[in-house]
């Protein structure tokens, strides 16, 4: 995969953390098979350790801070590109993807100054048009889950404004949403998915590997570590089956309890 040697508007964030490192070579090896012609400059952001040199990351962009918001934030703060595109280290690629697919939104934020971010694969259940262009839906201020961390490019500065507070990823998303200090911005999701990624939540879902990550490895002709962490149970998909069969019940409703309660502990705090 070639290195670019020259300045770019983007830049492709790997974001994960010391105790996922065992992501970081399959990740490159899926990027690497599925956009062998990615043309901007790819880095990983982490605590303290450093990806292989024979990796598809530029460099490692490192921060100590405690908090996943905090990390990014400062990381953030590290890259001179103006344009961000977001990635988690477990969000394989398991299709091919075009450069033109990830250039194209560049545009419309270079003609578009208060639009935030975009999503590339999330499902939202309002489907607003967004009008300067059909071809995305608008999550309008004050929606649950305004805020994603799954594959998406985002204005830096709207980035560090979506940070500002510490948070882990979970509140981030949860609660971070319902900043009013980001209502100003407009934000996106494509109309159809543009990041064909090995799962929704990944290939790692509680901190275990997902059942088929195995398969999805041996038919990509690469190994797996499964000494670092454990494969989920038939068990722990039952759980998780069960609590997002609970949460679509009624989603804004369980989001207001969650975050009321979150608000409540911190206030106490």
């Amino acid at each position: 995969m070639p290195r670019p040697t020259c300045p770019q508007d983007l830049c492709l964030l790997v974001v994960s953390c010391d105790k996922y490192a065992d992501c970081w070579e399959p990740f490159s090896l899926c990027l690497q098979k599925f956009w062998p012609d990615c043309p901007y400059p790819v880095y990983l952001a982490t605590e303290t350790k450093d990806a292989p040199a024979h990796t598809v990351y530029q460099k490692a962009l490192h921060s100590k801070n405690p908090s996943w918001t905090g990390r990014l934030r400062e990381i953030c703060q590290q890259i001179a590109e103006p344009y961000i595109f977001i990635v988690l280290e477990d969000h394989w690629l398991a299709a091919p993807l075009a450069t033109e697919t990830v250039r194209a939104p560049l545009q419309l934020f270079s003609r578009t100054p208060d639009l935030g971010v975009i999503y590339f694969d999330y499902p939202v259940r309002n489907k607003l048009r967004y009008p300067l262009d059909s071809s995305y839906y608008v999550i309008p201020p004050g929606a649950p889950y305004r805020f994603s961390a799954g594959p998406s490019i985002w204005r830096k500065d709207f980035l560090l404004l979506a940070c500002a507070e510490d948070a882990d990823a979970w509140n981030f998303e949860r609660v971070k949403s319902f900043s009013p200090a980001t209502f100003s911005y407009t934000v996106l999701t494509c109309a159809d998915s543009r990041y064909p990624r090995i799962h929704p939540a990944g290939a790692i879902q509680r901190g275990k590997w997902q059942t088929f990550v195995a398969k999805f490895a041996k038919e990509n002709g690469f190994s797996i570590d499964f000494s670092a962490r454990k494969t989920m149970s038939p068990l722990d998909n039952f759980k998780i089956s069960a609590k997002s069969f609970v949460y679509n019940l009624n989603p804004a409703l369980i989001v207001k309890v969650q975050n009321g309660l979150y608000h409540l502990r911190h206030k106490e705090n």
